[in-house]
Order: structure tokens, then C-alpha cells, then sequence
């Protein structure tokens, strides 16, 4: 929410007629899509720090689901960039309407490619695990190409993953340079507000830092607090039933404790 409620703040200098805005689809698409590909970002960098367990496990679940979720609503929005009138280019010298063209598709290219060969990963692996969105909905794997296709999906996949962030920066940089040195009102185009200042610009990227920390610390529904005993240890603290007589409390101490009897 912060995304649409930092658009609410002023900015200085009118909006041209230049800044027709895109439609709210494409206004819901386009944060939608920054928001997950952010916080998926986080969720592979975390699970590249976790060993093998429940937390990774559910933490590559999570990250499979938001992926498969950014490559439908990326070709959505493709779609909809194809078939739909977009406002008109804003003016620019010719280098830097190729840079900023170039970021853009250079955008499909990660919001496609990256889930696709994430898709292609999971589907080639040595062991095939199924594939649950969300822990609700099943979801196909592709054919096994075999380990070499494996390898080079991975390759990719990582590659596109940190070219995200040079994207990320070259949009950021430009989305500056029109809003507040050229001042023609581009980032409204993409906003359900009037206006944006300096203060709201900062909200909007704020909102992409919260993803990727919400995504580096956001807790395992199953993952035990500091100290806190394992859930099989519990189960194994329960009454045990014997065969001719009420069940037995089972207690079992601890090393040192047992070592003073």
C-alpha cells in the first residue's frame, strides 16, 4: 500500500499533457511485479545461506510459487503492452530514449526468462520434487532435457537474476532524472496520484527495500524459536501407550540431569 499511498504527496510543478497515465491494470501489474521479483530476489539469496531443512525447503517452495506467479502476470502485462496504446514517449535525445528502451525490454527479459528457467531447473533436477504453488495448486513440470540443460538453465537463472539489479538502478536513475531535473511528470504516468514529490518518490523505493527485507526475514511457518524443542521431541514427550496398563508419561531429562542420579 505504501507504493500508491507515497503517490499521494505534492509535487512541485504541473503535470504536462505529455504524462497520460497508464491504465490501473498496468499501474496494478507494473508494482505488483516490482514488489514480487524484489522479494524473491531476497528469498533466493536467503536460501542460498540456508543448509538443507525445513527452512530452506519451505523458503525454495515460497520462491518457486512467487516465480511462477511473476512469469503469468509478466505476460500479462506483456500482452498487454502489445495490444493496448501506451502515452506517448516523453521528450529525449535519442541516447537516452534507447537506454530507456533498452532497460524496459531488458525488464520482460527478466521477468520471463528468470521464472522460465527457474521452471526449467526445478524440472531437470536429479530429484524431481513436485511442484505445489502456494501449498495449494499443483503445477507441471516441463520435459527433462537432461543435466546439461540443467546446467545451462542455472547459469541463466543467476545470471538475469544480479542483472535485475543494474536494471533496477538504470530505471531508478532515469525515473529521477524526468521527475525531478526535467520535471515532466513521468513517474505519474504509473501511479494512481496527481502528483509526487521528493517524499513520496522515496516512499515508492522504500516499498521495494521493505520486499527484499520482508523476504530476507520473513519466518518459517515451521521453524522452531531459539531454544525451543523440536516438534518431534514435543511428540515424543507425550503419554506412550503400553499394552496392559494406562499410558506412561514419558520424561526425558537432560545429560547433566541424569548424571546425578
Amino acid at each position: 500500500m505504501g507504493l500508491f499511498l507515497g503517490g499521494m504527496l505534492a509535487h512541485v510543478g504541473p503535470m504536462t499533457k505529455q504524462a497520460t497515465r497508464y491504465s490501473a491494470t498496468a499501474m496494478l501489474l507494473h508494482w505488483a511485479i516490482a514488489l514480487m521479483l524484489i522479494f524473491n530476489f531476497g528469498l533466493g539469496e536467503r536460501a542460498e545461506e540456508l543448509s538443507r531443512g525445513p527452512e530452506r525447503l519451505w523458503v525454495m517452495g515460497l520462491h518457486k510459487s512467487i516465480g511462477i506467479t511473476i512469469l503469468l502476470l509478466s505476460l500479462w502485462r506483456l500482452g498487454l503492452r502489445l495490444t493496448t496504446p501506451r502515452p506517448a514517449k516523453v521528450q529525449d535525445s535519442g541516447l537516452f530514449q534507447g537506454l530507456s528502451t533498452a532497460v524496459h525490454w531488458g525488464f520482460y527479459l527478466v521477468m520471463i526468462v528468470v521464472p522460465l528457467s527457474g521452471w526449467v531447473l526445478v524440472s531437470t533436477s536429479r530429484v524431481i520434487n513436485p511442484i505445489l504453488l502456494f501449498d495449494v495448486v499443483p503445477w507441471p513440470h516441463l520435459p527433462n532435457w537432461g543435466h546439461d540443460v540443467h546446467e545451462v538453465a542455472e547459469e541463466v537463472h543467476g545470471i538475469l537474476a544480479k542483472a535485475m539489479l543494474g536494471l533496477l538502478a538504470l530505471h531508478v536513475i532515469g525515473a529521477i532524472r524526468h521527475q525531478f531535473l526535467l520535471k515532466d511528470a513521468l513517474v505519474e504516468r504509473m501511479v494512481p496520484a496527481r502528483r509526487v514529490g521528493i517524499i513520496g518518490f522515496a516512499v515508492l523505493i522504500a516499498s521495494l527495500g521493505l520486499a527484499f527485507v520482508a523476504a530476507e526475514n520473513l519466518p518459517a511457518p515451521t521453524q522452531p524459536q531459539p531454544g525451543a524443542p523440536l516438534q518431534d521431541f514435543q511428540s515424543a514427550q507425550k503419554a506412550v501407550p503400553t499394552a496392559d496398563g494406562p499410558p506412561l508419561a514419558v520424561n526425558i531429562e537432560k545429560p547433566e540431569a541424569s548424571a546425578k542420579h
